[in-house]
């Protein structure tokens, strides 16, 4: 009663609500096996919408020592890559991510990790790492919400790149990189025009 408590409340967006219903859940006695994992999986993303970061990391951490071979293992690696990036803790969310992507799985749950790979390396201003991280979006995943993201991204951080490569004075790298990511912008227009990334690189567009 607890889990489907929580359920409900998560479908809603009362999403504290919902963790205190999966609380409740992982606190009773767990006769349905299933149905506790789960709750536990759960509390993990609720903490994490309540942007309750290190708990959402305790909760995913416990969950994979827990029951390492889940079916769900991989949104679990997925989670707590997520918590551990919004903690600026970049090096182990790029492992955790890893763990999501070495599968070779090209679903969704592949396509966001590998997404948020090259996201982590920009943020450590990481430029030739992001770009590899947001070019292999493109080339091993095929849903165009993430590749069209991605393709945004890549030309963020070539913009990022020149107005670093401008400040060091190195001018023509500098504006070889500006001009790639015109491109990159361009590419998100023509091939995603219906996307939400479209709309932004349309901004960008010089």
């Amino acid at each position: 009663a607890a889990y489907q408590a929580g359920e409900a409340r998560l479908k809603l967006k009362e999403f504290k609500e919902a963790m205190a219903n999966y609380q409740k859940a992982l606190a009773a006695d767990p006769s349905d096996k299933i149905l506790h994992e789960q709750a536990q999986l759960r509390l993990g993303e609720s903490q994490g919408l309540t942007t309750a970061w290190n708990a959402s990391e305790t909760t995913y951490i416990k969950f994979i020592a827990k029951y390492p071979t889940h079916d769900f293992i991989r949104k679990a690696h997925l989670g707590l890559g997520w918590a551990q990036e919004n903690q600026k803790k970049y090096a182990p969310a790029i492992t955790s991510y890893e763990k999501v992507t070495e599968s070779g799985e090209p679903d969704e749950d592949g396509a966001r990790a590998q997404f948020q790979i090259g996201e982590c390396h920009l943020a450590q201003d990481d430029y030739n790492n992001a770009i590899k991280g947001f070019v292999r979006v493109t080339i091993n995943y095929g849903h165009k919400e993430w590749v069209s993201k991605a393709l945004l991204e890549m030309g963020h951080t070539l913009d990022r790149q020149g107005d670093a490569l401008k400040t060091k004075g190195q001018v023509e790298e500098a504006d070889a990189a500006k001009k790639q990511a015109q491109e990159r912008y361009q590419e998100v227009v023509e091939k995603y025009p219906a996307t939400d990334a479209a709309t932004v690189a349309k901004a960008r567009l010089k």
